[in-house]
């Protein structure tokens, strides 16, 4: 009778209703509804597996964005991030702190220590940065016209650097504005290099020399120099734009 019902099917229904009253006693019958009340109630272990991986994924959002925000503070205030050691510095110092807030970060670090890296740190830092410069390139190309403002000098390791400043006004209130857009660092000092650097870094940021109606430099001869200088190679190539020496160069 139970082949009946597990393979061959059921035919004798004259007697249908007997059969089955019968065979809803059956440990067959009794099994094979345990079993799919137990999938009704029990999710499989794909949909579980998912909400495990939903919730790593969480969690380490949540580290990640202390460690970003952790890091922004440290590099908006000038500190220093790292230490003379890995589990060093003030960027791990902060995040100890704030571990008492957020618990799940010291786990997730204990698992994900790579994130604290040197390298990581340069990266974010990097990335951070770019956005703002994102964020003053939309302030600058709302202004018709722009003026540029560089000074060039050696850091502590006797590196070129090159900094650059976009001056631009706003149109709807004609404020002016100076915003600081990056460093450079040239190979050398010469007029020529330091001239296509400029050009070079407003390539990059997307603005036109055709834009450009002032340049402001100090008064050194590779910069200000009137036959050779920067002044006169980007006057040359753009002549509405007005050299103006840089005031607090002139008070040195």
């Amino acid at each position: 009778m139970e082949k009946a019902f597990l393979s061959v099917g059921f035919r004798k229904w004259k007697n249908g209703v007997q059969s089955f009253k019968k065979h809803e006693k059956s440990d067959y019958h009794q099994q094979s509804v345990h079993i799919n009340v137990q999938r009704a109630e029990k999710p499989p272990i794909t949909t579980l597996l998912s909400s495990q991986i939903k919730k790593d994924q969480e969690e380490a959002r949540a580290a990640l964005r202390v460690i970003i925000s952790s890091l922004r503070y440290l590099v908006r205030t000038g500190q220093a991030t790292r230490g003379h050691e890995h589990d060093g510095g003030n960027l791990r110092a902060l995040i100890e702190e704030r571990n008492i807030d957020v618990p799940l970060v010291r786990k997730w670090i204990e698992r994900r220590d790579n994130w604290l890296s040197g390298d990581i740190q340069n990266e974010l830092i990097q990335i951070m940065a770019h956005s703002i410069q994102r964020d003053l390139l939309k302030e600058i190309r709302r202004s018709p016209f722009f003026g540029l403002i560089a000074d060039a000098t050696t850091d502590a390791s006797g590196k070129e650097q090159l900094s650059l400043c976009i001056r631009c006004v706003e149109p709807q209130k004609l404020t002016v504005k100076e915003l600081f857009v990056g460093f450079l660092n040239p190979p050398n000092s010469s007029a020529e290099t330091l001239t296509a650097s400029i050009k070079d870094m407003l390539i990059r940021l997307g603005l036109s020399l055709k834009d450009l109606r002032g340049h402001c430099f100090d008064g050194a001869p590779n910069m200000a120099g009137h036959l050779n200088g920067v002044q006169q190679k980007i006057s040359a190539e753009q002549p509405k734009s007005t050299f103006v020496h840089c005031s607090n160069h002139a008070l040195d």
